[in-house]
This record gives structure tokens, sequence and C-alpha cells, in this order.
């Protein structure tokens, strides 16, 4: 487990609202997974709070989080853009 989901509030609140508009999430697979579990966490959460999706956001990004969402590309990315540092 990693302590939180490591976007931003903003990005979370983008993720639902296109999920909620039913857009196909046409993302790599690690970061479709993280976006439905945000749409989870988010849909399991309404129906108790009388929030918006903006505050919900904020709540569900500071919920930990099962793994980085992070796959091996996208690591090799940082790494590559680290050493050129």
């Amino acid at each position: 487990p990693v302590s939180r989901f490591w976007i931003s509030p903003e990005q979370a609140a983008k993720i639902i609202s296109v999920y909620m508009r039913d857009i196909p999430d046409e993302t790599s697979r690690k970061t479709r997974e993280r976006n439905a579990l945000i749409f989870s966490l988010y849909k399991n959460h309404k129906d108790r709070y009388t929030k918006s999706i903006a505050e919900l956001s904020v709540e569900i990004v500071e919920m930990p989080a099962p793994s980085f969402f992070i796959g091996k590309e996208k690591i090799k990315q940082i790494l590559s853009k680290t050493k050129s540092l």
C-alpha cells in the first residue's frame, strides 16, 4: 500500500467527471486501474456525504492507495529524466 494517491485533487475531479459521462478511458492499464478505483471510491462516498466532486476529490486522493499505479515504461521515463539533470 501507498500512503495516498499521487495525483492532485483537480486531476481526480477530472477523472470522476470523465467517468460520470461514460467517456472511454484510453490511458495505460495502470492508469485505468487507478482511475477506476478513484471513481469507485467517489461512488461509495457520494451517497454518504453532501459534498461536491471537488471536495470529495480532496479526501479521495489523501486515502491510502493499494499501489503507485505506475508501469515499467513510466519508471524508465522518470529515471531517464533524472539522469539527464
